[in-house]
């Protein structure tokens, strides 16, 4: 059955109940929101998000891959709407061997956290697209991101001309972000930087960062 027509393959969430969704691995177990014709970065502004899934109450995604997932076009008051193309992810959310690719959003391409303390480990990131900031993840309002191993490679976002906004990885006001053994290659970058950062209480330890593309 065509991923278009499967329900139970996107904008799943999980409410209040602490949920764990896990796959056998990465290879064997996907979730396709069914965008991989889709092009632009958003889906249309009014338009429902077609994201993978919302994350709530402490719950977690194991072994699985998830991808062709975009959020809807900038909408006043709808920041929900706009932001995370495969996820949002609430404050105890985890998530572990997990692959992501080909998700897009105005900003976070595959994950936005706001206002929640989230963890991953051995998390990848292939082929994201942002029109503003975290083409990965973009952490937001006082949020918290503790990553642990992983890929980020071959994602893209445009940022700000200005350098009001940007990065592959962004977290902004305030908050915290911590990367630790991931690496980052082949990312490109039209304005600003690699990881862009705007007050939060960020730490960076034996990452690694090859052949990015920062163009301006």
């Amino acid at each position: 059955v065509s991923p278009l027509l499967r329900r139970c393959n996107f904008n799943v969430e999980t409410g209040s109940k602490q949920i764990s969704i896990v796959g056998v691995s990465p290879q064997e177990t996907v979730i396709d929101c069914g965008l991989n014709h889709a092009s632009g970065t958003t889906l249309p502004a009014g338009a429902v998000p077609r994201r993978g899934l919302h994350l709530t109450g402490g719950s977690s995604l194991n072994n699985v891959s998830m991808g062709y997932c975009m959020a809807a076009g900038y909408q006043s008051g709808r920041e929900d709407h706009y932001r995370g193309g495969c996820a949002i992810l609430g404050d105890g959310s985890f998530a572990a061997h997990v692959v992501f690719n080909s998700c897009r959003a105005s900003d976070g391409g595959v994950a936005w956290i706001r206002n929640a303390a989230v963890q991953f480990f051995n998390i990848s990131v292939h082929h994201c697209i942002a029109g503003g900031h975290g083409a990965a993840v973009a952490v937001d309002y006082g949020g918290s991101l503790v990553w642990k191993y992983g890929n980020i490679s071959h994602n893209f976002v445009t940022g700000d001309i200005d350098l009001k906004w940007s990065g592959i990885v962004s977290a902004m006001t305030t908050g915290s972000l911590k990367l630790e053994e991931v690496v980052l290659s082949g990312n490109h970058v039209e304005f600003g930087s690699l990881l862009f950062f705007q007050n939060p209480s960020v730490e960076v330890s034996a990452c690694v960062f090859a052949n990015n593309d920062l163009a301006a």
